[in-house]
């Protein structure tokens, strides 16, 4: 009877401390749409703009090759980048 004890006593102990593990986790999470609120906006250099047209070129002629990707979809691809 006393180890059954024991034994409910130590899942008790982890069980709290599970939760106050849980409850600083959610803390943490709770704080993330505020930080990425005051985030400003990303901003893309021209060297890196040049290396998204370029990588994309390439992307666009690999795929005209090899025929994995319809030009609608290449063009989605340019449109979301903005190039």
């Amino acid at each position: 009877m006393e180890a059954v004890l024991e034994g409910q006593m130590e899942v008790k102990a982890w069980r709290s401390g599970i939760e106050d593990r849980l409850e600083r986790l959610e803390a943490i999470t709770g704080l993330i749409p505020d930080i990425l609120e005051r985030l400003p906006a990303p901003n893309i250099t021209p060297a890196h703009q040049n290396k998204v047209k370029y990588y994309s070129a390439r992307l666009q002629k690999m795929c005209r090759a090899d025929k994995i990707m319809s030009l609608r979809m290449i063009a989605v691809i340019k449109d979301c980048l903005r190039i």
